[in-house]
């Protein structure tokens, strides 16, 4: 997370990209015949546990644009998750990971990189200053049964929502259903505070793009990486999830996950336990 991430660490990640590519702009010739820099689809999409690293390829991603427009060759390719070479090939445990994260990229072939190379450095192909690929549709959230990132609904990614609007709509009223059920069928407020704790997590892990075990249901909401702007977000949801209206100040006060789920249960409008 970008709060929690020192200045060491941010530019440990930032100045290989930005220096390395900046002095390769500054020092080769000006009549290179192409200049192509692997970029990733993060700083498209955008990461909070990668701000860094997004950061840096976003630079990479104007540097060509830059070239482009002072006449000389620039590309950037920017890249999903590419699974036969490079770091995730050497490090398949954290493929796991991966799997629960809140963005998921499409995965590329080698043969499938060596294709996007051979488009930016043919002249005769016209191509654009940034090629990106690896983004993924709603479709593909919805087989995995994952929540919606936060980028999907901004506008620039409206074909990729749209793609399978009339299913994904469909699915998340059916999850929606099936959570306030769950509630209903509680018997106890501990029991709809383990399932709304349960949600709160699952959502959590999709907004701050962690893996679910990594949130601490006993530190505070807003330790966990939380934000004014996601507490807003975070709030909404749980008011159309489990019915239940949780003032902000909550959310981004010393609170803990649980305390918070335990306040939800007991003022949902889907949990029909009397009160004593």
């Amino acid at each position: 997370m970008f709060e929690n991430m020192n200045y060491q660490s941010y530019m440990t990640v930032v100045k290989p990209k930005v220096q390395g590519s900046w002095h390769l702009h500054e020092l080769l010739p000006k009549n290179l015949d192409f200049f192509v820099m692997l970029s990733s689809a993060t700083g498209i999409l955008g990461n909070r546990s990668q701000s860094n690293y997004a950061a840096g390829n976003t630079f990479q991603d104007m540097l060509a644009h830059h070239r482009r427009s002072i006449g000389l060759t620039g590309s950037t390719i920017d890249l999903g998750t590419v699974l036969a070479v490079g770091y995730v090939a050497k490090n398949r445990h954290r493929t796991q990971v991966a799997r629960h994260l809140g963005t998921v990229l499409e995965t590329l072939r080698e043969d499938e990189i060596h294709a996007l190379l051979e488009y930016c450095i043919d002249g005769r192909a016209n191509s654009p200053a940034q090629v990106v690929s690896g983004l993924t549709n709603v479709g593909m959230y919805r087989s995995r049964g994952m929540p919606l990132p936060t980028y999907m609904g901004y506008p620039l990614f409206t074909n990729l929502r749209n793609v399978t609007a009339s299913r994904s709509s469909r699915t998340e009223g059916s999850d929606d259903m099936l959570v306030e059920s769950m509630l209903n069928a509680a018997t106890t407020y501990d029991a709809a505070t383990e399932i709304i704790q349960e949600v709160m997590v699952k959502k959590l892990s999709s907004l701050l793009s962690l893996v679910a075990e990594d949130i601490n249901p006993d530190r505070s909401i807003s330790s966990n990486g939380v934000d004014s702007l996601v507490a807003m977000e975070f709030r909404a949801y749980l008011a159309k999830r489990v019915k239940a209206d949780i003032p902000v100040l909550d959310i981004m006060g010393t609170m803990s996950l649980t305390a918070v789920a335990r306040k939800a249960a007991s003022i949902s409008q889907a949990v029909e336990i009397e009160k004593i």
